[in-house]
């Protein structure tokens, strides 16, 4: 689990809303805040909320620990295909960029390009 502050500065932007108790991450993944709901949102070549289309659940709901919020680092970032590993002697969560883009599909090829250093 990440705090939001983590993916933030990953580049990732997210943007919380509790009032519907979900947030955005990068502009184009909907996360649940109360369930394990996720869902890709948005069409290329254009972000926004055009279309939302539920994607894998994640493993575990986002939890709320001394007022910060924590979602689950690797189903979260796997959906943007970036590789997640966890260094166990270090304590550290390595996260790799795809680096094969025939492989990304066209949101999050767009998704992608909205992150910084894209």
């Amino acid at each position: 689990m990440l705090p939001l502050t983590a993916f933030a500065t990953m580049g990732w932007k997210p943007l919380l809303n509790t009032d519907n108790h979900i947030v955005d991450v990068a502009a184009c993944l909907r996360i649940s805040l109360v369930k394990r709901k996720m869902w890709l949102i948005g069409s290329p070549p254009t972000l926004g909320v055009h279309s939302a289309s539920p994607i894998a659940e994640l493993p575990t709901p986002p939890q709320l620990r001394a007022g910060r919020w924590y979602l689950p680092a690797k189903a979260v970032l796997n959906q943007l295909q970036h590789t997640v590993i966890f260094d166990k002697a270090t304590g550290r969560l390595n996260v790799i960029q795809p680096t094969d883009p025939p492989k990304i599909n066209p949101y999050v090829e767009a998704c992608l390009a909205n992150l910084p250093g894209n």
